[in-house]
């Protein structure tokens, strides 16, 4: 096999393992949508690449919803307590109510995040609900000690965005050495 015919090979076993979860994650609270991204979704996965998702919750649910995700991910072993294991679930990016928070973090001239959203895989939908006032209430302090822990621990991470309608973690934002390779502005 060459390296093309592997990384189909591995894009195409993750996304039917992140399908089959799917099934799993129709049952727990808060979540709208679940999309698969990154390496799996644009067939360049390898032996060691994990699962990426995008996450949008309902409305004012989004803290809420990470914490009974991240919950059930540990208890279902799709995500290790400690470190990094290959193929494993990685709920990277959060969104809180609506898809098209995506462009709340977009570069100026962002060729990298065009090509990530339309590469995204929808792998669930399900009816939008009304967020009810305790949800809100939970939510909204969850969501406080977060951003105080992310804050306090990570000031000047550039690859964190953390504010009460996106959360997404990344150990590599490769966004502006795509943009640098690409872009040239002719001003």
């Amino acid at each position: 096999m060459d390296f093309n015919e592997n990384s189909k090979f591995y894009s195409d076993l993750l996304k039917a393992k992140a399908n089959a979860y799917a099934t799993g994650w129709s049952f727990l609270p808060f979540v709208k949508e679940v999309y698969l991204c990154n390496s799996v979704t644009i067939g360049n996965a390898r032996k060691n690449s994990d699962i990426d998702l995008l996450i949008v919750t309902q409305r004012h649910s989004m803290f809420l919803a990470r914490l009974v995700w991240m919950f059930y991910f540990w208890i279902a072993l799709q995500r290790p307590l400690f470190g990094f294991k290959p193929n494993q679930v990685c709920p990277s990016v959060w969104l809180d109510g609506d898809l098209e928070l995506i462009e709340t973090f977009a570069l100026d001239y962002d060729p990298y995040l065009d090509l990530w959203k339309d590469s995204l895989c929808l792998l669930l939908k399900k009816p939008s609900k009304k967020t009810s006032i305790i949800v809100r209430l939970l939510n909204k302090l969850i969501g406080s000690l977060m951003l105080f822990k992310i804050k306090k621990s990570k000031p000047d991470h550039h690859c964190i965005i953390a504010n009460w309608k996106v959360l997404k973690f990344h150990h590599k934002d490769v966004r502006l050495r795509f943009k640098n390779c690409f872009w040239v502005d002719n001003r």
